[in-house]
């Protein structure tokens, strides 16, 4: 069975490359943004990534439930602004929106940046953040939106938190969660099949940046789950046909992904984080007493 899972989605990701190449070269409609939108979706990529990103951009268009915006966000620190490839300024054309900042906080970039310039907009009240290196189906947003709830955010990818007498187990026996449950305090939403965050959700984020990169430069996900849970926000997993979304396959191998699990760096930076925001294994069990979904 697991062979054939990642046959199919080895030639799941050869169609969809197939078929968003040739998109991104003939098709000159729009991407259909939707004006009157109360969500946004944000990304970044990096300079390895530049030139493939525009896959899953294309992907993203024919999104059931559309944006107000795209905006892919990129560090000048690692991307040339006169120097964009093609395919990007395709898809500027198209309504795409590439917001450069001067400095690099990695991964932090999809999702600090894009608080930041909706926080205080009172007709955006979600931001839907997506990974670089991936084909979303056309239903994400859909299924993201129609599942949320008051106090929760929505995903498409979880583990479960495991905790042994009072401490945090490692990242690596944290279980991948694959059946429908009840949102969940202990449960970490992972980025890469889609999260939408409340704005509520990300309360003071604006005020963290020097702590995040000081303390958790390279998990972004840990941090996030530290804050949403600091802030009384529960996850809801949103179980699908898919347990994993077809890769860009050029993108296939996460450098960042295997240091980060490979070198118990997950591990550590999850420590400082709980540290920061005042939680431990009480915490976590308080919230979920109080959870009205649980």
């Amino acid at each position: 069975m697991v062979i054939f899972n990642k046959c199919r989605l080895y030639l799941l990701s050869i169609i969809f490359q197939c078929r968003y190449y040739i998109a991104n070269r003939v098709n000159k409609s729009a991407l259909g943004l939707n004006v009157n939108a109360n969500f946004t979706l944000s990304l970044t990529t990096y300079s390895k990534r530049i030139r493939t990103v525009y896959l899953t951009i294309e992907s993203l268009s024919s999104l059931q439930y559309k944006p107000k915006r795209i905006t892919l966000w990129l560090s000048k620190q690692d991307c040339d602004e006169g120097e964009l490839p093609l395919s990007i300024k395709r898809l500027v054309k198209r309504g795409l929106t590439i917001s450069f900042v001067d400095e690099d906080i990695k991964s932090y970039k999809k999702l600090f940046y894009e608080y930041e310039e909706v926080k205080d907009d009172p007709s955006i009240q979600y931001i839907v953040t997506v990974d670089d290196d991936v084909y979303y189906p056309s239903w994400l947003t859909k299924k993201l939106a129609e599942s949320m709830s008051e106090g929760v955010v929505t995903c498409l990818r979880a583990r479960d938190i495991i905790f042994s007498n009072n401490s945090v187990m490692t990242y690596l026996s944290w279980p991948c969660i694959n059946v429908n449950q009840k949102a969940s305090f202990k449960s970490i939403a992972i980025g890469v099949s889609g999260i939408m965050y409340p704005k509520e959700a990300l309360f003071s984020l604006e005020q963290q940046k020097n702590k995040f990169l000081e303390l958790s430069p390279y998990a972004d996900d840990l941090w996030f789950k530290c804050l949403t849970l600091h802030n009384g926000f529960s996850i809801q997993y949103l179980k699908s046909n898919f347990e994993h979304f077809p890769p860009v396959l050029s993108t296939s191998m996460k450098g960042l992904e295997l240091q980060n699990v490979g070198d118990s760096l997950n591990d550590r930076q999850f420590q400082k984080c709980m540290k920061y925001f005042n939680l431990s294994e009480e915490s976590f069990l308080a919230f979920n007493d109080n959870n009205k979904n649980g």
